[in-house]
């Protein structure tokens, strides 16, 4: 088995997730990362035992040796930093979400094609048992002809400190931080029709809310006070087959509690993901609730199965799960939210 040497650019804290997931893997050599913060990338290097470090990704590209990068920079840096890797031959693993704009998604998926190497997006919710088992179901036609979709990411005060909510390093705040997921599994899941138009709106003001005792925040290591994302988004996406996704993401949202949940309709059944898979239908002329038994193995986590899919694509052993086109399409989805509630309309995507 040929090694395989990887560099991570961004040593923040998403790209623990893709350490363990490498370090799990046989043939794999984690040679070289990179980030702006010496301090930070030494404490790193050292745990992790990363022998090569550089707080210039361009020199990393140049002179690391490297086969595959993983990108878990800002949401800034993913276009180009994964271009600049892709031209200097390298194959891609790019977090959530692809690009700032389509443009740029655009661009990151030709220079894929233009130097033949893999540009595979962080959707780790694809790699997750249950949306193994859900679409066997749906191909096997247990819920018909999915017409409606419902994307639900809730936080009744989850905003992040630090970079997040910062447009200038984020591009948005839930909706592209964490909606983006629910957003991905709910077309994925429903067969990835193409986006055809989106009408949308954002809420902003409520802010950090950094008054509130007793919250858990999710702290990220580059910090930062500004915060000038949305507090919510809500969205209608129309698809070409008709089909509609409901979408509904929050830092900040006066509930009761948390929620994050996906719910598929169609003809012959309907679903919802959390907390565990149940599927609603008929059966016998009985209304049915039926829930899916899955014996979880050692290799159920959706990181490690993603890392480990990336590096099976790399070495030719399997087809792309979560491919550039994929997060081209998301995107145009992401920022039409955006474009349409700037504009107080639908647009067409």
């Amino acid at each position: 088995m040929k090694t395989v040497r990887v560099g991570i650019i961004g040593t923040g804290n998403i790209s623990e997730a893709h350490i363990d997931g490498y370090k799990r893997l046989e043939g794999i050599e984690i040679v070289a990362a990179c980030d702006l913060d010496p301090e930070k990338l030494a404490k790193y290097a050292e745990y992790h035992g990363i022998p090569n470090t550089f707080t210039d990704y361009h020199e990393m590209l140049a002179s690391a040796g490297l086969d595959a990068v993983s990108v878990c920079s800002w949401t800034r840096e993913h276009a180009p930093a994964s271009i600049a890797a892709l031209r200097a031959g390298m194959h891609v693993l790019c977090e959530k979400p692809l690009a700032m704009t389509v443009g740029e998604a655009e661009e990151m998926e030709q220079e894929a094609q233009k130097a033949g190497r893999i540009l595979s997006v962080g959707l780790c919710m694809r790699f997750e048992r249950k949306a193994e088992a859900l679409r066997d179901l749906i191909a096997a036609g247990r819920l018909g002809k999915i017409y409606l979709a419902k994307a639900v990411c809730l936080r009744r005060a989850g905003a992040p400190v630090g970079w997040f909510t910062n447009r200038e390093y984020a591009g948005g705040g839930p909706l592209l931080d964490v909606g983006v997921h629910y957003v991905d599994i709910c077309r994925f899941l429903m067969g990835n029709p193409k986006p055809v138009a989106v009408s949308g709106a954002t809420f902003q003001g409520m802010g950090s809310r950094a008054n509130l005792k007793e919250i858990d925040r999710y702290i990220a290591s580059d910090p930062s006070d500004i915060f000038d994302v949305e507090d919510s988004a809500v969205a209608l996406v129309r698809f070409d087959n008709g089909a509609v996704l409901q979408v509904e993401a929050s830092y900040n949202q006066h509930i009761e509690k948390d929620e994050y949940n996906v719910y598929l309709y169609g003809d012959k059944g309907g679903c919802a993901y959390e907390p565990t898979l149940s599927i609603y239908t008929d059966m016998d002329d009985y209304m049915m609730n039926l829930t899916p038994r899955f014996d979880y193995g050692s290799d159920d986590d959706c990181f490690r199965r993603e890392i480990a899919h990336f590096i099976d694509c790399v070495r030719g052993e399997a087809q792309m799960l979560a491919p550039a086109r994929d997060g081209v399409e998301l995107t145009k989805i992401l920022c039409g939210v955006y474009e349409s509630a700037r504009l107080g309309r639908e647009v067409n995507i």
